[in-house]
């Protein structure tokens, strides 16, 4: 015979998941003191520093690694959607005038990311080194498109000028 009063048998609950990892900071200049013993000197601007005194900023997440990397690539595709929207027979310098700075940038952009991919994975924990790699490459193979589309974007441009159809 069963007891009324005896608990149900639970269910198998998951552990509360940790929250993101932070990054210690120098609450003076922002270095980061990830990997340094816990209290000493900064070696950027030499002041004292605690358990305390540091400052702990989380880690940002996947979207926000987005958000953070990959924004010139969204206007990227924004300039380049716009100008072809008319029948302005200018839009091909539109496209030029507009892409080009953005090209810079994107250029800019990959070369940090492919750095950042260099430093910063083999110190990173490990739930977010697939996001920051993620990011990483996905702004590395944006700036090889950045340099490919341009170009025969220019060689077409230069092909039809060279024609006598424009």
């Amino acid at each position: 015979m069963t007891d009324a009063a005896s608990p149900s048998p639970s269910t198998p609950t998951s552990p509360p998941s940790d929250p993101p990892p932070d990054v210690r900071c120098c609450p003076r200049c922002g270095y980061d003191l990830t990997g340094r013993d816990a209290s000493g000197t900064c070696p950027e601007c030499g002041r004292e520093y605690t358990p305390e005194t540091v400052l702990l900023r989380p880690l940002p997440g996947p979207f926000m690694l987005c958000v953070r990397y990959l924004w010139p690539f969204i206007g990227f595709a924004i300039a380049t959607v716009f100008p072809f929207r008319s029948n302005d027979p200018y839009a091909m310098i539109a496209v030029l005038v507009l892409l080009l700075p953005l090209a810079v940038v994107l250029l800019v952009n990959g070369i940090v990311q492919w750095a950042l991919l260099r430093r910063h994975v083999p110190a990173a924990p490990d739930g977010y080194r697939r996001p920051i790699r993620f990011v990483s490459v996905l702004a590395f193979l944006l700036t090889g498109f950045t340099i490919i589309v341009p170009s025969l974007f220019l060689a077409g441009c230069l092909f039809l000028i060279v024609g006598g159809t424009l």
